[in-house]
């Protein structure tokens, strides 16, 4: 079958374009012709350009001159992190035409299916808005199927409970990725929607085989350090595991920081970042795909959970049988054993959730 898939691909974010990777990996698998739809969504365009977009008379000459400053200062660090992207981008995620929102709403997509999904292509958060593009809102000659896509709301406005209850009628096929989606979406429908694994945890260890890397950070043991976010605990953790533990650091941030501090490593693209947590001692991070590849690789780790944006990372590890893993960024520390986890029962748990998974993509396509 000829299969598109419409999700943040585009998107110089780690989970953004490893999900993506992995969806298109396990479909290949399946033996269908996968692209993927390139869609310039203006939000997702405009989040990961080198100079910032959100320069204004209105912000003031002052915030203006410290915006452009601290871009300066980033500016070679950040190009080297773009390209990085762009290089993993062209050689592990094919895409067609691009497409405006307008176009590709006018066009009619010959495509066997498309696959709306994963990631949070259902969020108002940070889009500004429900994209009607991700909810379906597209001329397909085949089916239309949401694999996993995510949101991490809560509450909703009137028109958007409207919006959400006249699209997903768009849909041949729905599943999603969080049990608090899963019953949210019950409350607002009345109907329970198959719960499936993001893409990542679908795929084996022989799949991210063509995209690790040699090492690229010299260090034997150490500690890794993923964050979206800085949050003081995370970091502080960190350091203290492998302070206590004989160990080095390695930072990773989901965006270029101001200030580099020595342990950062600001310049790796998606298949740097899976072969630094094939290759770690111990994870910390505050990321639900820093938590997913710390299961995928069976890594010891910890995740900090930040309030507002924990149902993705709690809902995998209650899938993993692994809650004790979490610790929220208002608590102290960790108190469990760091280094140890027991991952014969977290095999199985998984093992059940991805042939559920597959089975939900096989019967979608029939």
């Amino acid at each position: 079958m000829k299969i598109g898939i419409l999700t943040f691909h585009r998107a110089h974010n780690y989970g953004a374009m490893l999900q993506a990777y992995a969806l298109h990996r396990v479909l290949s698998n399946m033996g269908h012709d996968v692209e993927f739809i390139s869609y310039r969504q203006d939000a997702i365009e405009n989040a990961y350009k080198p100079f910032p977009s959100n320069i204004s008379l209105k912000n003031g000459i002052i915030s203006n001159i410290k915006t452009l400053v601290a871009t300066l200062i980033k500016y070679p660090r950040c190009i080297t992190r773009i390209e990085a992207f762009k290089s993993f981008a062209k050689q592990y995620l094919p895409e067609s035409v691009p497409y405006s929102k307008i176009k590709l709403q006018k066009a009619v997509l010959k495509y066997d299916a498309i696959f709306f999904g994963s990631d949070q292509i259902w969020t108002s958060r940070f889009l500004g808005t429900f994209d009607p593009v991700f909810w379906g809102n597209v001329k397909c000659q085949g089916k239309k199927i949401a694999y996993a896509p995510s949101m991490e709301m809560t509450s909703f406005t009137e028109a958007q409970i409207r919006f959400i209850k006249q699209n997903i009628r768009n849909f041949d096929a729905v599943s999603i990725r969080e049990q608090s989606m899963q019953d949210i979406f019950e409350g607002l429908l009345g109907i329970k929607f198959p719960k499936v694994l993001d893409p990542t945890l679908l795929c084996e260890i022989s799949d991210y085989q063509p995209i690790l890397s040699k090492r690229i950070h010299g260090k034997e043991n150490f500690v890794l350090l993923y964050q979206v976010g800085p949050d003081k605990l995370s970091e502080n953790l960190a350091r203290k595991i492998a302070e206590d533990n004989q160990l080095d650091l390695i930072i990773i941030d989901s965006k270029v920081d101001l200030y580099k501090r020595k342990e950062s490593l600001d310049g790796i693209g998606p298949d740097g970042f899976v072969s630094l947590f094939q290759d770690a001692t111990v994870v910390i991070t505050n990321s639900f795909h820093g938590t997913a590849f710390s299961l995928i690789f069976e890594r010891p780790f910890i995740s900090v959970l930040v309030k507002g944006r924990e149902t993705r990372i709690k809902s995998l590890l209650d899938i993993a049988g692994l809650e004790n893993r979490a610790i929220y960024d208002s608590e102290s520390g960790y108190t469990g054993d760091v280094m140890n986890i027991d991952y014969s029962i977290v095999r199985v748990n998984l093992k059940k959730e991805k042939n559920k998974s597959i089975e939900f993509i096989k019967t979608a396509l029939q």
